[in-house]
């Protein structure tokens, strides 16, 4: 019996020891995380643990096998698949791990708590790799310190620039109301001129055609058999009706036109001439890539009288199929005045003669070119009046003034409607391009304008600007894909000390999407975030 005592009483120091020694593993028990060591520790000083499964012994924790429903008493083996393993990696990052990474002969932990079988050996680089990792921790805190700097710079440039356009809005609009003034004026002084003009017209073709009438007189009273109709053999009334009816038509609309094609330009310059209305300019005919023979971009035609200002590509289509170009280097000008100079220029240089309809058709004629009737009335000469030619000038100079006026003064209200972020952050990067190679292609950005793709042959455009939503950029209706809808670019930026492209991509057919970085892109709080995550 007292052997049986000593044995019994063996038995429990046994136990006292065994729980002694799990109360101190439990202090760092494996792979439970510090905010869960008081429920186990718990465990150890009652004996017992509470998990969703029910209430198991203590001694059932890390025995590797799944007694939990919520794996909650396998913390630091693979017994159950929906527990976490909790690395404490001391000297850097703690992570937690599927407890299915545990003993699968990987290292995921740096300090190798996660392969305790010893299967494979692992060494402890937690304090190398936390050391790197501060590192590049403070370099990319210094980065965000030098982007917010050149941020607060920025914001400071923003205001400024605001300040002077707004000034030159009310510079403009103060211009604006005296041009209209002198437009006002300049149109009555033309109308007035143009009463006189039409007046002096008027009573020298009167005079003309009487001298006209006269010459015609004299010459048939000098040559009567010449001016008699010729007999000829006897008509159906039918065929001499018709025939009256088509010489009538004849009379009544000659066709004059200039040789070499120029025909339909010199009818229009003398109908131009003649009512002070000039219908030469059919329209501003816009292009892509900064070159005419560019794509079309028909969303950007301008009116005869628009300004076309430097940075637009395309050409000014005139009347009688004629057009001029331009690259996207140019002052400003209207098409209107355009094809006034070039169709005039086109009258200078044309001779004139009468064409009969084959000549038109660009055929031979089926029969010689008929002698000149001499007793048919001369034409008189358009008549201008120098006067009137210079109010027309004038108002039309005021006018091109006014209109240029007027498109800078939208341009100016245009850019400061736009959304340029907190501050107007991104106010001074408004124009600013960069670009970037990928592969093949050339990705260009300019901020609140456009995207381009170049590939060395041909240029695309992405889109033009939409809208700035904190810090993307979207750009909406670039030229379409064959076969697909317009393409369309966003751009994501980060913080960084300058404005330039990181990576282009096109997770979507014709959507594409550029990460960049900018100084616009950094706050104060990036930073602090970056500087807690160090521990400071």
């Amino acid at each position: 019996r007292v052997h049986g005592e000593n044995i019994r009483c063996h038995a429990m120091l046994c136990f006292v020891f065994a729980l002694v020694t799990f109360q101190h593993a439990s202090v760092t028990l494996r792979g439970v995380a510090p905010q869960d060591l008081d429920r186990y520790n718990e465990a150890v000083k009652t004996g017992q643990f509470q998990c969703s499964g029910g209430v198991i012994s203590a001694s059932a924790i890390n025995d590797d096998y799944c007694d939990c429903d919520d794996g909650s008493d396998e913390p630091g083996t693979s017994a159950c698949e929906n527990s976490r393993f909790y690395c404490r990696n001391v000297g850097f990052s703690p992570i937690t791990l599927f407890a299915s990474r545990v003993n699968d002969g990987v290292c995921d932990c740096c300090d190798g708590t996660d392969e305790w079988t010893g299967v494979v050996s692992c060494q402890d680089t937690c304090h190398r790799d936390g050391a790197q990792y501060r590192a590049d921790l403070l370099e990319r805190i210094d980065k965000l310190k030098q982007g917010l700097e050149h941020r607060n710079k920025l914001t400071s440039e923003a205001q400024a620039i605001k300040t002077m356009k707004q000034e030159s809005i009310t510079a403009l609009e103060e211009t604006l109301a005296q041009q209209i003034a002198t437009v006002a004026t300049l149109t009555m002084d033309k109308e007035e001129k143009e009463k006189v003009e039409k007046a002096t017209r008027d009573a020298k073709l009167a005079e003309w055609e009487a001298a006209e009438d006269a010459r015609i007189a004299a010459l048939k009273a000098e040559f009567p058999e010449a001016s008699e109709p010729k007999e000829t053999e006897a008509q159906p009334e039918s065929q001499k009706k018709e025939a009256n009816e088509e010489a009538k038509e004849e009379d009544e609309a000659p066709v004059a036109v200039a040789v070499g094609g120029a025909g339909d330009s010199v009818d229009l310059m003398n109908a131009a001439v003649s009512t002070g209305e000039p219908a030469t300019c059919l329209g501003w005919r816009q292009t892509g890539g900064c070159v005419a023979s560019g794509p079309r971009e028909p969303q950007f035609d301008e009116p005869c009288d628009g300004i076309i200002a430097s940075g637009k590509s395309g050409f000014c289509e005139c009347v009688s199929e004629i057009r001029v170009e331009y690259t996207c280097t140019h002052p400003s000008f209207t098409c209107q005045e355009v094809c006034d100079k070039r169709l005039l220029e086109i009258v200078d240089q044309s001779d004139y003669e009468v064409l009969d309809e084959n000549d038109l058709n660009g055929s031979e004629p089926s029969s010689p070119t008929p002698t000149p009737d001499p007793f048919a009335r001369v034409p008189m000469s358009p008549y201008t009046d120098e006067e009137a030619s210079k109010a027309r000038e004038a108002l039309r100079l005021a006018d091109a003034e006014k209109r240029e006026t007027e498109a800078k003064l939208t341009k100016l209200q245009g850019d400061l409607a736009l959304n340029y972020g907190p501050n107007d952050v991104y106010l001074p990067l408004h124009g600013k391009c960069a670009e970037l190679d990928v592969n093949r292609y050339q990705y260009k950005v300019c901020l609140f304008t456009d995207t381009t793709q170049h590939d060395g042959h041909s240029q695309i455009r992405l889109g033009g600007f939409e809208a700035l939503v904190d810090n993307t950029m979207t750009f909406t209706h670039g030229q379409r894909c064959w076969n697909g809808p317009d393409r369309s670019a966003k751009v994501e930026f980060a913080c960084g000390p300058e404005f330039k492209l990181l990576s282009a991509s096109e997770p979507e057919k014709c959507t594409y999407l550029l990460q960049a970085e900018a100084p616009a892109a950094c706050s104060q709080q990036q930073i602090e975030a970056l500087q807690k995550e160090l521990g400071l």
